[in-house]
C-alpha cells in the first residue's frame, strides 16, 4: 500500500511539473514559411546578383524593378543592365516577372478609359518579352476616389496578359484605413491578378518619428484582413530594410538591413533588438531596421496562417541567414 501510494505520489509530482514546464506531450512543431517565395529585385551594390547566385533554387519568382511608365505622356523607361540578372535567373531556372512601376500623383489618366486602354497595351507589349513570364504592376499614389477605375485598369490589362499566355501580379500598399491605400479594392484586384502583393511594412513610416518598421500585432493584422481576400493568391511582403532619421530633420532614408548591420558595426554603439526589430543611435542618426530573425519569424507567421506565398523586398537587401530554414520547393 505504501508502495502504490508512493507511486501516485511521484506520477502526481512529476505530471505537476511537467504541466509547470508544459512539458506533456511533444512540443508543437515550428510553423514553416510558405513554400514559394516572390522576390522583388533592386541595385543593392551588386549582391543582389550574389544572392541570386547562392538562393535562386528557392525563389518561384523574381521581380527585378526595372521599368517606369508616366501615366500622362505614356513615356516608358527602359530597365538597367537587364542581362547579368537574365542570364543568373535562367541559370537558377526562375521566372521573370519585371516591374512596371508609376507613381500617378493622382493623375485623371486612370479615370479615362481610352488612356487606360493605352497604358494596358503598352505595359503588354512589355510583356510580350519572350524573356518575361509575366509583369509585375506598381501603381502607386492613386486616389480613393479612383478605386474602381485602378481595378478596371488592372482586369483590362489582366486579360491582356492572360490572353498572351503572360501572368499577372499587382502591388497593394499596407492596408489603412485612410489616403492612398483605399484606392486598392483588394478582392477585385485578387480576382483579376494571379497574385496580390500587399505590403506588411511601413508601420512606422518614413514620414514619421523614428521608430520599428512593423510589430508582430501590425503583421498579424495585415495577415488576417489580407487572409479573408485570398491565402492562394494574396502575398505578404517582407521589407528587409529600415530607415535611417537624422536629427537635423527630414523623412527617414531607406536603408538595407545588410547596410544597417554594417552601419551599426562601423560605429561600434549599443543596439536594441525586440519584436523583430534592431534600432541603435549614431552620432546623429537614429536608425531602425527590421533583423534576420525577424523576418524569418514573419515568413514562419504567414505560412502557419495558410499563406501558399510571402514575398521578400527585396533580394540582396536581407542577411543571407534569412534563408536558413525557407522551403527548398518552390514550385
Amino acid at each position: 500500500m505504501r508502495t502504490a501510494l508512493a507511486t501516485v505520489t511521484l506520477i502526481a509530482a512529476v505530471t505537476a511539473a511537467g504541466l509547470a514546464r508544459g512539458a506533456l506531450g511533444p512540443a508543437p512543431a515550428p510553423a514553416k514559411p510558405p513554400a514559394r517565395v516572390f522576390a522583388f529585385l533592386s541595385r543593392a551594390d551588386g549582391l543582389e546578383l550574389t544572392r541570386l547566385a547562392q538562393v535562386g533554387k528557392r525563389i518561384s519568382v523574381l521581380a527585378p524593378n526595372w521599368y517606369e511608365v508616366d501615366v500622362d505622356t505614356e513615356a516608358l523607361h527602359e530597365p538597367w543592365q537587364p542581362r547579368p540578372v537574365l542570364e543568373a535567373a535562367r541559370r537558377a531556372g526562375v521566372p521573370v516577372w519585371p516591374v512596371v512601376n508609376a507613381r500617378t500623383g493622382g493623375s485623371a489618366a486612370i479615370a479615362d478609359p481610352a488612356a487606360r486602354e493605352r497604358l494596358a497595351r503598352l505595359i503588354a507589349e512589355v510583356a510580350a518579352d519572350g524573356r518575361y513570364a509575366g509583369i509585375t504592376l506598381d501603381v502607386e499614389e492613386l486616389l480613393p476616389t479612383q478605386r474602381d477605375d485602378y481595378s478596371a485598369f488592372v482586369q483590362r490589362l489582366a486579360a491582356l496578359l492572360h490572353g498572351a499566355g503572360r501572368r499577372l501580379a499587382v502591388y497593394a500598399p499596407r492596408p489603412a484605413s485612410a489616403g492612398s491605400a483605399l484606392a486598392y479594392d483588394l478582392p477585385a484586384l485578387a480576382k483579376a491578378a494571379d497574385l496580390l502583393l500587399v505590403a506588411t511594412y511601413n508601420e512606422t513610416g518614413p514620414n514619421a518619428p523614428p521608430g520599428p518598421l512593423d510589430s508582430s500585432a501590425g503583421f498579424d493584422s495585415v495577415l488576417r484582413g489580407t487572409a479573408a481576400v485570398s491565402r492562394t493568391k494574396a502575398v505578404p511582403i517582407l521589407g528587409a530594410f529600415g530607415y535611417v532619421w537624422r536629427a537635423a530633420g527630414g523623412p527617414g532614408q531607406l536603408v538595407s538591413t545588410v547596410d544597417a548591420d554594417r552601419r551599426w558595426e562601423r560605429c561600434g554603439t549599443a543596439r536594441t533588438i525586440a519584436d523583430g526589430n534592431a534600432s541603435y543611435t549614431c552620432g546623429d542618426e537614429t536608425v531602425y531596421h527590421a533583423t534576420a530573425a525577424g523576418l524569418r519569424a514573419r515568413a514562419r507567421a504567414a505560412g502557419a496562417a495558410g499563406f501558399r506565398w510571402v514575398a521578400l523586398f527585396s533580394l540582396g537587401r536581407e542577411p543571407r541567414s534569412f534563408w536558413d530554414g525557407m522551403a527548398a520547393v518552390r514550385r
